[in-house]
């Protein structure tokens, strides 16, 4: 996931995705993986190119000046 992150980054294209317990996996528990890589729940559909992917993560260079719809958590915000 890394790796794929890392292409993204310098591409600098958006990653979507939308965890799903169809293989079995437990979806908080995703949702959760996905956070710490720096998705956050696409919460304003449509935006970033995202359509209707429950989960975004913009290029790390976009994701310092992004403005992240109400509610979302950026892995990136540090108190």
């Amino acid at each position: 996931m890394e790796h794929l992150i890392a292409a993204a980054d310098v591409r600098g294209v958006p990653i979507t995705l939308s965890p799903s317990d169809k293989l079995g996996g437990d979806v908080a528990r995703l949702h959760a993986f996905y956070r710490r890589l720096g998705f956050f729940d696409n919460i304003a559909r449509g935006k970033l190119n995202a359509g209707r992917a429950s989960m975004v993560r913009v290029p790390g260079n976009f994701a310092a000046t992004a403005q992240l719809p109400p509610g979302s958590v950026s892995c990136c915000s540090r108190a």
